[in-house]
């Protein structure tokens, strides 16, 4: 027989409330062929199941795996109070179509909070190794723990320890797919590597930065430089370092006597402490992970952040559900979830967090990312121009696809606009808060609002700067933003001759411009393909800088942006 696993709040004689995980027989049906309806229940006397348990798979505690050691007390404690004198609760959870995600997202926000809030949350596992008194120095942080019957347990130590704070967590398809550890420390570093080698890990996903808010969140557990370092009896060499906009990829050789192999590291370096990340920027960079896994090798990725569970739990969950969902068509978050707690505490901590399993999950299926070598984009682009191609119709899907994910925003997500006078009735085109750019206090009696945007590029964050054309009275502040972030190029897509306000801070060829307290000089230029205006800013009399601000102004004329 396989069981049913309920939640059960428990009154003791001190009135303190306590959940623990007890076993309920579900008249004799396996696990493994009951469909997922989650029942969490406050037990008054007698179970209540509707019909529905015969549909849906209910056994998320199975042993994790031959591998591990159970020599450990794994005694569970007694249920027999806890089916006493409580209130009766019953939640169920269904799955989602992947074609269904957003308006799920849309339309069920408070269902997703209850959702989550129905989650077992806690320390429901024996986690007797991890507070031994030998090994409370390894934990990071002092409350979380790795479970017992799921720990990573070492082969061979330096000091004959076989703790560190991993869990093995299975994928959607009961394999161990990942290891969940805490970032490490100083102390525990050796002990990392050890475990990257015996279980023959090639990549690791860093999810924190090694300082945030002026606390440390990791250490630094690889070399800086090329240099060799050992780490035990490990010897690890960095041969390859590449930044991207929100994340940097190293390559490390790690060698001992017993041969070598390459691993990979993704840092994803823009997760906000006390927040998320971007959807669509976590789904670019779980693209890189995927597309360069070494095929030939099946081992768990190890996922860290600082603590190991929240942000380790968030990506962790978006993995596997994005190959849940690939192979079925349906995924169920809170399932899944629930699957990862059971093998390591809180994963995923937050709701937030969990919303953003869902969101990231939206924007993988409704617009995947596709990359293709230059070869082949040479190639398509070549068919594209041809009148009968049918890559135009490709195309325009692609682009209507990016429709499909965009957010629903309210008001409060222009808020800012709304109070410097943008009518957010009857604009086309509003700015989210969140991208606003703010300008200085450089000039008196001017605000810091500007209607402008950072846009990243692939390679580097707040790459761009998006704004409009500046008006007459604008012009003042479109060099300040100019000169806060030293922007030494601006690209117009307009002609010239179509915009009024052209000459609000352009210099006439061979004149100076005053613009507020800036003296704008016309220093020459070009037209072959596209016009060029080379303009030397400077703060009245006095140079902004030891060779002033350069601006190199790249006027675009008669191109036909209207490609579909």
């Amino acid at each position: 027989m396989h069981t049913l696993k309920m939640k059960a709040g428990v009154n003791l004689a001190s009135l303190q409330e306590y959940e623990m995980e007890t076993n309920v027989v579900t008249n004799g049906y396996r696990g493994s062929t009951l469909p997922n309806v989650h029942a969490y229940v406050n037990v008054n006397g007698m179970w209540d199941l509707p019909a529905a348990i015969e549909q849906r798979e209910f056994d998320i505690q199975e042993d994790i795996s031959d591998r591990l050691d159970h020599s450990e007390d794994s005694s569970i404690l007694s249920t027999e109070n806890a089916l006493k004198d409580n209130p009766f609760h019953v939640t169920f959870i269904t799955d989602v179509q992947m074609h269904e995600l957003h308006t799920d997202i849309g339309a069920n926000g408070s269902g997703l909070i209850g959702e989550f809030e129905s989650l077992p949350f806690g320390e429901h596992q024996p986690c007797y190794v991890g507070k031994r008194q030998e090994n409370i120095s390894k934990n990071r942080y002092k409350t979380i723990f790795p479970y017992d019957h799921s720990r990573v347990i070492l082969k061979a130590s330096v000091d004959n320890s076989d703790y560190i704070n991993a869990n093995y967590i299975k994928d959607s398809d009961e394999k161990i797919a990942y290891i969940a550890t805490q970032g490490p420390k100083n102390s525990t570093i050796n002990d990392f590597w050890q475990m990257v080698w015996q279980e023959n890990v090639t990549q690791i996903v860093m999810l924190t930065n090694l300082m945030e808010d002026d606390k440390i969140k990791c250490s630094q557990y690889w070399p800086e430089s090329t240099d060799e370092e050992y780490y035990g009896d490990i010897n690890i060499s960095k041969c390859e370092e590449r930044h991207f906009a929100f994340y940097v990829i190293r390559k490390f050789t790690m060698s001992n006597s017993e041969g070598s192999r390459v691993v990979t590291q993704y840092h994803y370096t823009k997760w906000p402490d006390h927040g998320t990340p971007d959807p669509f920027s976590l789904v670019v960079f779980h693209s890189h992970v995927l597309r360069t896994k070494t095929a030939e090798i099946e081992a768990p990725k190890i996922v860290h952040c600082s603590a190991g569970i929240g942000r380790t739990g968030t990506y962790i969950a978006f993995d596997s559900l994005c190959k849940e969902g690939k192979s079925k068509g349906t995924i169920n978050v809170a399932s899944y979830v629930k699957v990862m707690r059971s093998c390591r505490m809180n994963m995923v901590q937050t709701y937030e967090q969990y919303k953003t399993i869902y969101l990231a999950l939206n924007e993988e299926f409704k617009a995947p990312v596709r990359t293709k070598s230059i070869s082949a984009f040479r190639e398509s682009m070549q068919h594209f121009f041809r009148e009968d191609s049918p890559d135009h119709i490709i195309f325009q899907k692609e682009f209507k696809s990016l429709s499909d994910i965009k957010p629903v925003c309210t008001k409060d997500d222009f808020r800012d606009g709304t109070l410097h006078g943008v009518n957010t009735e009857e604009e086309e085109m509003l700015q989210l808060d969140r991208y606003n750019l703010y300008l200085t206090p450089t000039v008196s009696h001017r605000g810091n609002y500007i209607r402008a945007i950072y846009v990243s590029s692939f390679l580097e964050e707040n790459a761009f700067i998006v704004t409009q054309y500046p008006s007459e009275n604008g012009a003042v502040d479109f060099l300040r933003m100019i000169i806060d972030n030293d922007s030494d190029t601006v690209i117009c897509m307009d002609t010239l001759a179509e915009i009024e306000s052209s000459t609000a801070w352009l210099p006439e060829p061979s004149l100076y411009k005053p613009v507020g307290p800036y003296s704008l000089q016309h220093e020459g230029g070009s037209e072959i393909d596209v016009k060029v205006t080379s303009v030397k800013i400077q703060a009245g009399t006095v140079k902004l800088s030891q060779d002033a601000i350069q601006a190199n102004v790249f006027v675009t004329e008669n191109i036909n942006l209207a490609l579909f």
